[in-house]
């Protein structure tokens, strides 16, 4: 420890070090906070999405970090609600 106390960088680097270290492991908490809540809000905008249409749709989760909101096309095929659009009117 002295050594690095006598490097140059001194008390300043060990700081900033931990200081990095801190942020990180801070960072790396709310990221698997962050993710439950935020596939929870999905998964109940999918259900609502479902209600409101009248359309069959599933929740699919892909991966801890990848899950879609999937109803059936015309044709049979599985397609993710986000490819949809909305036909407007003419006016």
């Amino acid at each position: 420890m002295d050594d690095l106390l006598d490097s140059g960088w001194g008390f300043a680097g060990a700081f900033v070090g931990f200081i990095v270290g801190v942020v990180a492991v801070v960072l790396l908490i709310l990221a698997f906070v962050a993710v439950p809540i935020s596939k929870h809000y999905a998964e109940a905008t999918c259900h609502s999405f479902g209600d409101r249409t009248g359309r069959e749709v599933r929740f699919v989760k892909y991966t801890y970090w990848q899950w879609d909101c999937i109803t059936p096309s015309s044709d049979g095929k599985w397609l993710s609600t986000d490819r949809l659009w909305e036909e407007t009117p003419n006016r």
